[in-house]
This record gives C-alpha cells, sequence and structure tokens, in this order.
C-alpha cells in the first residue's frame, strides 16, 4: 500500500505544470507525451529532418538522460511495489498495447487531455480525462478485487521484486536508447543548419523543450506518479472500502492544472482572466515561422470516447501512461522496455494505419 503524500504531490505536480506552461510559451508547444512521442515513432523522417519538428527529439533526449541521472540519487525499487503480486508480462503487454491504441485513436493522455486541455477548459479533453479516469478505475478495481480471470493480469509466482528490477542488459539498452535520441538529434540538427531557409530561433525552440523535458521528468519522480503502486491504489476503489486510498493524484492533477492554466492566460485567444501581457506567437521565437500549436478541434465523437476508453482500461491494468513509461524504460525497468513499448508501438501502429481508416 502506498501513502498519501500531499507535500511531494504539490511540489511535484507544480513541476509538471510549470513545464507545460514553459513549453507553450517558449516554444509554442502542447506537452502531450502521446502526440511527441507517436509522431516520432511513425514519422521519423519529418522528426529529423524538419528543423520545425527536431524540437521533440530534443525534450525526449532531454527527458531520458534526466530521467537516467535522477535514477542515481533516487531508488527505482519503489517504482514497482513492495508488495506481490506485480503486474504481469501478459499484463505489460496488454497495458501497452491499450494505451498505444487509446491514445493515437484519443488524440491524448493524462498530460494532453488532463495537465493542458483541462487548463484551457477544454469540453474535449474534459470528456476524455473522464472517460479514462472511469475505465482506469474499472479495470483497476476488477483487478484489485481479484475477480475471476483478471489475476492474469499480475504475477502471483513472483517471489521477490528484484526480478523486475533493473538488470545489466536492461541497464545497458537504456544507455544505448539515451545515446541513439542524442545521436539523432545532433543529426536532425546538423541537417537543419544545412538548410537555407533554417530559421535561427529553432535552436531556442530546442533549448525551451530540453528545460521542460527534465521538469517534467523531475515532476513525475518527485509527485510519485512513475510509482506503479501509487496510481493502481488511487484507480482501485476497493482501497476506499478497506481505508487504504491514496488520493495523492489529485493533488498533483489540481498543481499542474493551476500552473498550467497560468501560463494559458498569456496565450492570445486562449486566456480566461483579462491580461495586458498576451501574446499571439512564442516571444521568444520568430514571429513569421511560429504560431501557438493549441489545438482547435472541439467535437466529441465516438474516435474521442473510445480512445479514452481504451486507454483508461490500459493504465487500470499497467499502472503507468507514456510519460512514467518512458521514465521506467530510461531507468532501465525491463518489462516496460521489452513489454509495454513494443506492445504500445504496436497500438500506435494500429491506430493510425487501421482504426484512423475507418474513422477518417
Amino acid at each position: 500500500m502506498s501513502l498519501f503524500t500531499p507535500q511531494t504531490g504539490l511540489l511535484g505536480g507544480s513541476l509538471i505544470g510549470l513545464s507545460a506552461s514553459l513549453l507553450l510559451l517558449g516554444s509554442g508547444e502542447i506537452l502531450g507525451m502521446s502526440g511527441i512521442i507517436s509522431s516520432s515513432i511513425l514519422h521519423p523522417k519529418k522528426t529529423i529532418t524538419s528543423s520545425k519538428q527536431k524540437w521533440k527529439l530534443a525534450f525526449l533526449a532531454s527527458f531520458v538522460v534526466s530521467s537516467r541521472i535522477f535514477s542515481k540519487y533516487f531508488p527505482t525499487n519503489d517504482l514497482i511495489s513492495n508488495n506481490i503480486p506485480l503486474v504481469s508480462k501478459l499484463g505489460h503487454l496488454v497495458a501497452g498495447f491499450l494505451v498505444g491504441l487509446g491514445t493515437k485513436v484519443g488524440n491524448g493522455c493524462t498530460s494532453g487531455h488532463g495537465i493542458c486541455g483541462l487548463a484551457r477548459f477544454s469540453k474535449r479533453s474534459l470528456t476524455a480525462v473522464a472517460t479514462f479516469m472511469l475505465t482506469g478505475i474499472l479495470s483497476a478495481t476488477m483487478i484489485g478485487s481479484k475477480l475471476n480471470h483478471t489475476m492474469i493480469f499480475r504475477d502471483l509466482a513472483a517471489s521477490e521484486v528484484s526480478e523486475f528490477l533493473p538488470a545489466s542488459a536492461s541497464t545497458n539498452l537504456s544507455s544505448a536508447f539515451a545515446a541513439g535520441l542524442l545521436s539523432l538529434y545532433l543529426a536532425s540538427s546538423t541537417l537543419s543548419a544545412s538548410s537555407k531557409d533554417i530559421d535561427r530561433t529553432s535552436y531556442i525552440k530546442d533549448i525551451v523543450a530540453s528545460i521542460s523535458a527534465s521538469m517534467f521528468s523531475g515532476g513525475l519522480l518527485i509527485s510519485g506518479m512513475v510509482k506503479v503502486p501509487k496510481i493502481l491504489d488511487f484507480l482501485n476503489m476497493q482501497n476506499v472500502l478497506e481505508n487504504k486510498w491514496d488520493p495523492t493524484l489529485f493533488v498533483v492533477m489540481g498543481a499542474g492544472l493551476f500552473f498550467s492554466f497560468c501560463g494559458y492566460q498569456f496565450v492570445a485567444g486562449h486566456n480566461f482572466l483579462k491580461n495586458t501581457i498576451l501574446f499571439k506567437t512564442p516571444p521568444l521565437l520568430e514571429k513569421s515561422c511560429h504560431t501557438f500549436e493549441v489545438p482547435s478541434r472541439k467535437s466529441i465523437d465516438f474516435k474521442l470516447i473510445l480512445g479514452a476508453t481504451l486507454f483508461g482500461l490500459g493504465w487500470g491494468i499497467g499502472g503507468i501512461c507514456p510519460g512514467p513509461a518512458l521514465y521506467h524504460a530510461s531507468v532501465a525497468i525491463p518489462n516496460v522496455q521489452l513489454l509495454w513499448w513494443p506492445a504500445f508501438m504496436i497500438g500506435t501502429f494500429i491506430g493510425e494505419n487501421v482504426l484512423n481508416f475507418f474513422f477518417s
């Protein structure tokens, strides 16, 4: 059982919200982890060769490197659980697939729809958050109540938590992953520098993205949102009856939303409060090349509901969404590296190439 930690939840959530506001005001982009990751996976050539897209590589590289540095000072043991059973191999596979498929079909996750969407009072994001919260609670509670057939998502045979923690092979893999992302960013920067129409302020965007990513990683760590038992103890409503419920996620979301909301008050057309300082374009970037990339879609349709439903089910099964999952992979949690992420990629690919065909 995890403990209610409002102080660290408040601090970590504040960092998450500030990272979203920094990315918004400094680069004009939305901190939607599933979108940043899936677009880089599905469209790698565009991400590498476009001067307007390489900020994603800077963000991901900074996130992974920062997470690895943080892991030197904060133990990884409590990322999984101090209690048996843990999420099984099948649980990681199913969870990763559903999260990948759901976030692609529903266009967002806890950061994009939650921290960023709710902060600008998007009804579409509110619908998505309500949906994946409900389905996340449903799946986590059913498994937590040990209903028939749901325990296939938990490893009842494991006797040691150490079986799920970093080993030399997974550590080497995470090191190679970090080096690969840094190399891709350097290659992208080299290609951009040779382009005739290079926008010199794009490097400012990369720097902002790197700082935002480091803050986001630190916020997830401090708040406890990278801890699987903490998320599952929130989603499992059986804990309410047993007086073991952990409401820390409410504190994290509240703090994150507040600081994300503050950022939008400086963006023209998205401010809720009257403000004399409003920007139509990111103030640090070339006005003719950059705008605020705030989603304008308002429709609440079946695709949104379906995607949020699938994402919530996967979140409740595995206890992690894209941001924490990337943290886990960065600090060498083997089941997340070898099972959750490959399944996520497959789900994202299907969401892009199959389901979008029927909903286009």
